[in-house]
């Protein structure tokens, strides 16, 4: 069986203000063919026969609002009309969280910066500037970095799961199988 993942893409604008969309390549290793059929979801459509949506990485949420509306409609669609599982890296686990009540804040010192995993006992790369300040009521931090930065949430009864790393970037220290069977 295959499984259809949606992935989102980060918005960039050229010199000249036109609006692009990229994706980074290292996801269709993490979801080869034939198991995983990887979508790269395109903002003008939004209602997609998918299995599994992440929301990817990429542009600090409040700086590009319309990335911002696009993800939001996103998970509104996929929390309420149609539930799938749902994954957010890095700023995609930073807009679950807003989008169900909570908040974040800058962190100074925070990106660039390797950091250990606590529960998971695996060190990550930092690559964001703000962190989950305040946890929305429906979800539970599961993983924190010895700086008690919260890394891993998951939603207390939907399939929604979100991280603070880039498991994309940074294959050979992440468990895969984690991240496949969600």
């Amino acid at each position: 069986m295959t499984l259809t993942i949606g992935l989102t893409p980060v918005f960039r604008h050229d010199n000249y203000g036109q609006l692009f969309h990229s994706y980074d390549d290292r996801w269709a290793t993490i979801f080869p063919k034939p198991s995983f059929d990887l979508v790269y979801l395109v903002p003008s459509y939004h209602i997609y026969n998918l299995d599994h949506l992440i929301l990817a990485g990429g542009n600090t949420i409040g700086l590009c609002p319309a990335r911002d509306q696009y993800e939001l409609n996103l998970l509104e669609i996929y929390t309420n009309k149609f539930v799938i599982p749902i994954t957010g890296i890095c700023r995609g686990c930073q807009l679950i969280n807003l989008f169900f009540g909570g908040s974040s804040s800058d962190s100074s010192g925070h990106a660039g910066t390797v950091h250990h995993l606590i529960n998971r006992d695996i060190s990550v790369q930092s690559f964001h500037n703000q962190c989950l300040h305040s946890l929305a009521d429906s979800l539970i931090a599961v993983e924190y970095s010895s700086d008690y930065n919260i890394e891993e949430v998951h939603h207390n009864y939907l399939p929604i799961r979100g991280i603070m790393w880039h498991p994309e970037r940074e294959i050979s220290n992440f468990d895969l199988d984690s991240l496949r069977s969600i």
